[in-house]
């Protein structure tokens, strides 16, 4: 079964490259929009700290997504198929 929530990304312009935060703690935690932008400018933070794939233009990014195990490509009645 799928659920609608905010996922946390940081974007880098100069790369063209999103990459998204997964809290595994919380996997099934809903979290409101507010929380996840303050989530996304930390994450966005830790990336130009640690100057991940060696750029420092990390930027915020926030998106309301459909999540669950159904929404991968391939789920048909419970079970994955090839596409």
């Amino acid at each position: 079964m799928s659920t609608q929530n905010y996922a946390v990304y940081a974007y880098s312009p100069s790369l063209h490259q999103q990459v998204r935060r997964f809290d595994l703690a919380n996997v099934n935690t809903i979290i409101t929009e507010q929380q996840a932008h303050q989530d996304a400018h930390y994450f966005a933070l830790l990336q130009n700290t640690n100057q991940y794939l060696n750029t420092q233009d990390w930027q915020p990014r926030v998106q309301f997504e459909e999540h669950g195990i159904d929404t991968l490509p391939g789920w048909i009645d419970g079970q994955t198929r090839q596409v």
